[in-house]
C-alpha cells in the first residue's frame, strides 16, 4: 500500500480522494459497510486474527479466514446462517494441520457439532482454502 509494488491507493487519485482508506476497528464492536453491519471476531490462528460475522436483514454470514482447532469460541459472537470457512488439510494431514496452524475435516466437524450445541441448528458450510491432494 506504500507504492512501491502498486499504485499508492491510499492517496491516489489524490490524497482528498483516495481509492482504499483505512479504518480501525475493535473485535466484538459492530460496525457498519454499506447496509451490513460487521463485527470482528477473534479466532485461533498462528498471529492474532479475526473473521468476519456479516449480517443483513435478508441473511448472516461468518467468515472465518484463515483458521484452526478451537474456532468453536467463536461461536458465542457469531450466529450465521452461512459458514465460510478454511480446510486445508485433510484429517490424513492433521499433524500438518496442527503444525501450519489450519484446520482439517475432523476438527470443522467438532466445531459445527459445538455450534449445533450452542445455536441449536447448523449453518450452511462452505469450505475453502483446501490444499489439491486433499480435495477429494
Amino acid at each position: 500500500m506504500d507504492g512501491s509494488l502498486y499504485p499508492p491507493f491510499l492517496e491516489f487519485p489524490s490524497p482528498e480522494t483516495p481509492i482504499y482508506s483505512m479504518h480501525e476497528i475493535e473485535p466484538l464492536k459492530d460496525f457498519q459497510v454499506l447496509d451490513y453491519t460487521v463485527k470482528a471476531v477473534p479466532v485461533p490462528y498462528a498471529v492474532p486474527a479475526v473473521g468476519f460475522m456479516i449480517s443483513s436483514d435478508d441473511v448472516s454470514v461468518f467468515y472465518t479466514g484463515d483458521a484452526a482447532r478451537g474456532v468453536s469460541d467463536a461461536w458465542q459472537h457469531a450466529a450465521p446462517d452461512v459458514l465460510l470457512t478454511e480446510v486445508t488439510f485433510g484429517n490424513r494431514g492433521e499433524q500438518t494441520a496442527i503444525d501450519s496452524v489450519h484446520m482439517a475435516p475432523a476438527y470443522l466437524e467438532d466445531a459445527l457439532s459445538e455450534f449445533k450445541r450452542q445455536k441449536g441448528y447448523l449453518p450452511k458450510v462452505i469450505a475453502g482454502h483446501i490444499n489439491p491432494p486433499y480435495q477429494e
